[in-house]
């Protein structure tokens, strides 16, 4: 996500690239000729150009003006400030859908969720979002600087929006499995409030559940754990005498290899 908006370290350079600086002054007009007089083939505009006094000038003078402003605003604060707000904005928007969802998934497998809950959370997940991108510009006193004075606020008027939109959503969530109680919190959230599809997802999530338990259980009866990965206790009674023997070999092996990890 970083390097796909240029956070990969270069970053720290933007505020002294020529381009960047240029493309951040320049000029809010068309710099472009007026339209020519196909009849007379010179160029005339409805528009009249005036100059730094009032005075009514030339295209081609006003147009010198403007390119010498356009290369005064190129070291001025004010514009270069400008440079990599839009970036950094972007980035926090795109990490903060990411760990909204996340922690929204999260929330809806708790017992007694709520709104009021992922509501703090998502407050939360803002300021962590914010921190996230201020450590981006850490890496000197002067970038320290900028995003403090220029890209903060910005950061935060961006991330406003998204937080609205996540609180409203919770709250939709919530209300919709108050009204469908038999329905989890967490089918409907992964179903995004699609109760069609929420009550399928919680019957295949029954479905495997049940699968789990009496694998489980099985594994329990036949082998004396309910994970296989766990260290061996017994063979199951149904073995011959030759895998008996060969299940004890086995067990020995396990435990030798676990002694031997613990020295």
């Amino acid at each position: 996500m970083c390097a796909k908006l240029g956070f990969a370290g270069e970053h720290i350079k933007w505020h002294d690239s020529t381009e960047r600086r240029r493309q951040a002054a320049r000029p809010q007009v068309s710099l472009s000729p007026p339209p020519a007089n196909l009849a007379s083939n010179r160029h005339h505009s409805l528009h009249t150009y005036y100059g730094r006094e009032g005075e009514e000038i030339s295209f081609e003078k006003w147009k010198q003006l403007q390119m010498a402003d356009w290369a005064a605003r190129q070291n001025d604060q004010e514009f270069v400030d400008r440079i990599g707000i839009w970036e950094t904005v972007s980035l926090a928007k795109q990490r903060f859908s990411q760990l909204a969802g996340d922690y929204v998934s999260f929330w809806s497998q708790r017992r007694g969720a709520n709104s009021d809950i992922a509501n703090r959370w998502l407050d939360g997940v803002r300021q962590l979002v914010v921190s996230e991108t201020a450590s981006l510009w850490a890496g000197t006193e002067w970038h320290s600087s900028w995003f403090e004075r220029a890209c903060r606020s910005k950061v935060l008027e961006g991330l406003g929006p998204l937080v609205q939109e996540w609180t409203s959503r919770v709250v939709e969530l919530e209300i919709q499995h108050l009204q469908n109680p038999s329905i989890p919190l967490r089918s409907i959230v992964a179903a995004g409030g699609n109760l069609g599809i929420a009550r399928q997802y919680d019957e295949a999530y029954r479905t495997i559940s049940a699968s789990r338990d009496l694998i489980k259980g099985y594994r329990r009866a036949h082998f004396g754990v309910a994970d296989l990965g766990s260290p061996l206790r017994r063979p199951p009674p149904e073995l011959s005498p030759r895998l008996t023997r060969r299940f004890a070999v086995k067990r020995k092996a396990i435990r030798i290899s676990s002694e031997t990890n613990c020295l």
